[in-house]
């Protein structure tokens, strides 16, 4: 029986792959320190969320190193890494194999160490104290020379971080995700290593090509790099591609980090400035309800009674007074988009003389789309004499900084209306007004056509609505008084109105 030949390795190569495997350690963690800092808002808590589990790991590969169980640990990292560089035929007989799984868990302990260090900012310890990566340092990062001053890298990679860092206050919660995932293609397009100022105007011009050519996927921003990109690309058959005005949308986007660059002079000027993508803008997005289907909406049975909290959409007995009870009435008589509306805290219903009204503001981090959208909007006398001031009065005993619908919840990337969205336009579905043009944010177009037909100003509708303008009268004072506006706000009105008036005299259980 012939014995079975084992492949060894240098010293020299075994060193190359550790060496590489640690950089690409540190790469990844500075990636996570990203999101910590600049795309999770920095708080206290993910900070000591990191270091702990951090800390947690660190103990957990010292225990396997003590007990010899390396190869369980990192022996995947190990196959990859040998396939990388050519040396499929080393096998875990081997003595050289058994040194690199060393090696590799050695790396990682290291780098939960350096990880650690970042995290706390206790930066004379992010220096590798480990001999085998003695001198490596996180190659995403500013190079410092001697004298302290810092060699700045003009690659996209560390330039989108900059630029999200610098603008992320002053997005929206959904501009924000955006921006990543469309910087995202644009990294794996050209490269994270790729210098900004090497981008051409045919570059631009393939990069449009690509995004007129991209199938649609749910998730975006998990493509994980250049090669998926050019086989979604080839393979477009039987696929359905991203509508050409998506496409435009992200092509824009694209460009405002590249304007940004040349603002901040990374770039002389912009390459491919008068690239576009031209579409017919012919599909309205939303459509207002009609007379019939707010009938059938507020005469379901999350109004009229349903079976349980869980079965909103199934006719029973129960009637439950709560979030899902009151926030697509706000919705339908003060046009507020979703977002605000669950975001208000019992702070925010305030009144002006005897006439009480929601103060839409981004106090306590709440999240506005733009800045005309801070703004008073008073509460319509329909919600009042339905009981919507009773249910808040009973809302504040939970605090002045509770928010009032606190059972919806909002999503760990900050997102107030994602959760609310789904659950609205599943009970459309079920109560058999469902179209695709159909959600909560057809109750503002709703609104605005209520506006129309009562002849209601621009001004003052736009005082409701916190639409941008640019008349210059916006950009000074507060706006048409409450008293004013509540004039105006009297003017919605329904056909369902009487048949509720009955409705809101049915027997409730009260509570969340």
């Amino acid at each position: 029986m012939t014995a079975a030949v084992v492949t060894e390795l240098s010293q020299d190569q075994l060193m190359t792959m550790a060496k590489s495997y640690f950089r690409e350690l540190l790469t990844e963690d500075n990636d996570r320190i990203f999101w910590i800092e600049e795309m999770w808002g920095n708080k206290p808590e993910d900070r000591a969320d990191a270091i702990e589990s951090s800390e947690e790991h660190q103990a957990w590969l010292k225990l396997q190193d003590q007990q010899g169980a390396s190869p369980l640990v990192v022996a995947g990292a190990v196959d990859k890494k040998l396939n990388e560089h050519g040396h499929a035929a080393v096998t875990p007989l081997s003595d050289s194999y058994k040194l690199l799984c060393d090696y590799f868990l050695r790396a990682e302990m290291e780098r939960s160490r350096v990880f650690r260090a970042k995290v706390e900012k206790n930066y004379p310890a992010v220096a590798p104290v480990d001999p085998l990566f003695t001198g490596i340092m996180d190659d995403t990062l500013p190079l410092l020379l001697a004298d302290g001053q810092s060699v700045e890298k003009y690659d996209l990679g560390t330039l989108v971080k900059r630029f999200c860092q610098q603008k992320q206050s002053t997005w929206a919660y959904k501009t924000g995700l955006d921006y990543v995932r469309v910087l995202k293609l644009l990294t794996d397009w050209f490269g994270e290593g790729r210098p900004v100022s090497s981008l051409t105007t045919k570059d631009i011009g393939h990069y449009r090509d690509m995004l007129v050519a991209l199938p649609k996927q749910k998730k975006m921003a998990n493509l994980p790099g250049y090669e998926t990109l050019q086989a979604a690309i080839k393979n477009p058959s039987n696929v359905e591609l991203i509508t050409p005005k998506t496409a435009d949308k992200y092509l824009q986007l694209s460009k405002a980090f590249l304007y940004w660059c040349c603002d901040e002079g990374y770039l002389e000027k912009v390459p491919g400035k008068k690239i576009s993508i031209e579409y017919i803008a012919n599909e309205k997005a939303r459509h207002p309800f009609d007379d019939q289907e707010l009938i059938t909406l507020f005469t379901s049975s999350i109004w009229t009674g349903c079976k349980s909290e869980s079965r909103r959409s199934d006719p029973g007995e129960m009637i439950f007074r709560n979030a899902h009870y009151w926030i697509p009435l706000i919705g339908a008589y003060t046009g507020l988009r979703l977002g605000e509306i669950i975001q208000l805290r019992n702070q925010d219903i305030r009144y002006a003389g005897d006439i009480p009204y929601f103060d839409i503001n981004d106090d306590n981090q709440k999240k506005l789309k733009t800045k005309y959208s801070n703004r008073r909007v008073p509460i319509h006398p329909a919600l009042k004499k339905w009981g919507l001031m009773t249910y808040l009065d009973q809302r504040a005993k939970a605090g002045l900084e509770s928010r009032i619908f606190d059972e919806i919840s909002i999503s760990t990337k900050g997102d107030p209306s994602n959760a609310y969205s789904k659950m609205f336009s599943r009970h459309l579905t079920c109560i058999g007004v469902k179209v695709k043009e159909l959600t909560f944010h057809s109750l503002r177009h709703t609104v605005s056509d209520a506006f129309d037909n009562a002849g209601i100003i621009d001004a003052h509708r736009h005082s409701i609505m916190g639409h941008s303008t640019n008349a210059a009268s916006a950009h000074y004072g507060i706006g048409a008084s409450v008293a004013v506006l509540l004039d105006v706000i009297t003017k919605i009105s329904y056909g369902f109105e009487q048949q509720f008036d009955d409705i809101a005299l049915l027997p409730a259980i009260e509570g969340k």
